[in-house]
């Protein structure tokens, strides 16, 4: 809620000058907003969380990305690691199995605007005829199977494989689940690991 999102900002320093119509609070709630209206362009996101607070004036594109740069990630990560919680309770079809809660593993690459920035730091698929048209990054989540919730995640270059990037998940895992990995995980370390945990796999 308000209070939640309040108290991250002050956390990370988050403060504004006075006057300001695109503060750290609202620009919280328009990145918030992107993740749920995904087929929108920025400037649209905007005019729909403006609903919520009347009287909110209108903002160009250029104006919503610098404040969205100057929000940066760190208000995001302190919210994330915040409200994010398993959701699965014990009669939802498919949460549980045998008492233990079901956990996976997915793995993704998404597309990323094509700068020399994102180039240098995410790098570009390979291929038979070269570098592929965007630059990508991997992204890795620990999601629980029943609810679908995303409970962590980690981001890398495309070329990182996903087996290099499990270790990032691993302090998200808890006592009374039950992950279920693909052969792609096959490993008797990771094994081992989520045993010291007590997590049992599968």
């Amino acid at each position: 809620g308000e209070d939640t999102v309040q108290q991250v900002l002050d956390e990370t320093s988050r403060c504004n000058r006075r006057g300001c119509q695109l503060t750290h609070h609202v620009m919280l709630w328009v990145v918030l907003a992107m993740g749920l209206l995904t087929d929108l362009p920025l400037a649209e996101v905007f005019r729909h969380c403006r609903r919520l607070r009347p009287g909110q004036g209108h903002a160009k594109r250029a104006a919503l990305c610098r404040a969205r740069r100057r929000l940066g990630v760190a208000p995001l990560r302190r919210l994330f690691r915040r409200v994010v919680q398993p959701l699965a309770r014990p009669d939802l079809p498919g949460g549980f199995y045998h008492g233990l809660r079901l956990v996976g593993i997915d793995g993704t690459v998404y597309d990323v605007p094509d700068s020399p920035a994102n180039a240098r730091v995410f790098g570009r698929p390979t291929g038979g005829r070269g570098d592929g048209a965007f630059p990508q990054v991997r992204k890795l989540s620990l999601v629980e199977l029943g609810s679908h919730a995303e409970l962590a995640l980690v981001l890398k270059p495309c070329r990182c494989s996903e087996n290099a990037m499990v270790a990032g998940l691993l302090p998200h895992l808890r006592p009374g689940m039950l992950l279920l990995c693909d052969r792609n995980f096959f490993s008797y370390a990771l094994w081992q690991q989520l045993c010291s945990r007590r997590v049992e796999i599968l």
